[in-house]
């Protein structure tokens, strides 16, 4: 139960659906109608963020860098998420603190 509550595609969910919400409940509604209807979380346990991505483009433009922006602000703040390369875009640093949140956990460790 603990490892799912820490499981990274559900934090990021979370965090998504949070500051999305912030933006109004009309604008919210849209951007999930889309989603739903493109199959963007059609798996509960893993988000496609390279799908979710594109897709927040194709509905609200520009604004998805900022949609990623926030995100990524909740990450860090709220869940200790760390960006060491230094990337520029938000869509990135999710995107890598998605990745090593699966390659910690599959053989880093222990030779």
């Amino acid at each position: 139960h603990s490892s799912m509550e820490n499981d990274r595609n559900t934090i990021l969910r979370r965090a998504f659906d949070k500051e999305l919400m912030s933006l109004g409940s009309s604008i919210y509604q849209t951007i999930m109608w889309h989603m739903d209807g493109r199959g963007v979380f059609s798996n509960p346990r893993a988000v496609d963020i390279e799908s979710l991505y594109s897709n927040l483009r194709e509905i609200v433009g520009p604004h998805a860098d900022m949609i990623m922006d926030m995100t990524w602000a909740d990450l860090e703040k709220n869940h200790g998420a760390k960006d060491p390369q230094k990337s520029k875009k938000s869509f990135d640093k999710i995107r890598k603190w998605l990745g090593t949140g699966v390659a910690a956990v599959e053989g880093e460790g222990g030779v």
